[in-house]
């Protein structure tokens, strides 16, 4: 599978609110998500647990880039049995690179997942996915979101939540230091 994404870091989510109900996007639900990465080479594996109940091992692979990238994706439901063994094997073989905890606002316009996300220890976050088999058709739609809820007005993030809080505690600043996909050490 392939998304369009696009994170942007936000103060607040008052003004990305007034969009949802310009663009009439639909509300799904509010997910309480433990997103566990693992070491591996070239891409990224993760164990979410949403909400202590559904469980999903999730292999991505994307660019870091400030811009609006194609992810590639797989994502495998488990059963919570088989998951907790799977987290135990992978913590053992790969080992834990880090947890990411936050809340997350999932709205929903045809194709896009919008998420409006609160990561414990980094702050508010804005991310857009959009599923695509033909991202050239597809962007139209992405570029429309972006466009209704003023996104380009913010800081866009080139890399993942867990490379920010990886990051975060060995000293750096904020994600503020990723601008350009490149970071630069604040003082």
């Amino acid at each position: 599978m392939k998304n369009i994404e696009l994170k942007v870091g936000v103060d607040d989510f008052s003004a990305v609110s007034n969009g949802l109900d310009i663009l009439h996007a639909v509300p799904k639900g509010r997910l309480i998500q433990l997103d566990t990465y693992f070491n591996f080479p070239s891409s990224r594996l993760k164990l979410r647990e949403i909400d202590r109940h559904i469980f999903e091992l999730i292999w991505y692979r994307r660019p870091n880039a400030q811009h609006s990238k194609i992810s590639r994706y797989h994502i495998f439901k488990l059963r919570k049995p088989f998951a907790l063994f799977v987290k135990t094997i992978l913590s053992f073989i790969l080992g834990r690179k880090v947890t990411v905890e936050k809340s997350r606002a999932l709205w929903m316009y045809k194709k896009t997942r919008i998420h409006l996300d609160v990561v414990k220890d980094l702050g508010n976050f804005v991310e857009l996915e959009t599923v695509t088999n033909s991202p050239e058709k597809d962007k139209a739609e992405h570029n429309k979101i972006v466009r209704l809820l003023g996104l380009a007005s913010y800081q866009s993030i080139a890399v993942s939540y867990s490379d920010i809080l990886l990051d975060a505690r060995k000293g750096f600043a904020s994600y503020n230091t990723y601008q350009h996909g490149v970071r630069t050490i604040r003082r």
